[in-house]
């Protein structure tokens, strides 16, 4: 594992406790990609809206 607080090494741990995660690193990784996909998507969205492209969804 790389080098984590005390802090994030317990959000690690309960989140392979609530997830039965076999690798919480990796999960959280994948969470964060979506979440960046879900922000660029909205971004998009509403640059769209202000400036009159039409939105792909």
């Amino acid at each position: 594992m790389s080098d984590l607080t005390s802090a994030q090494q317990a959000a690690l741990e309960e989140l392979q406790q609530i997830t039965a995660a076999e690798d919480p690193e990796r999960e959280i990784a994948v969470l964060r990609s979506v979440n960046w996909n879900v922000e660029v998507r909205v971004t998009y969205r509403v640059d769209s809206e202000r400036h009159g492209t039409p939105n792909q969804n």
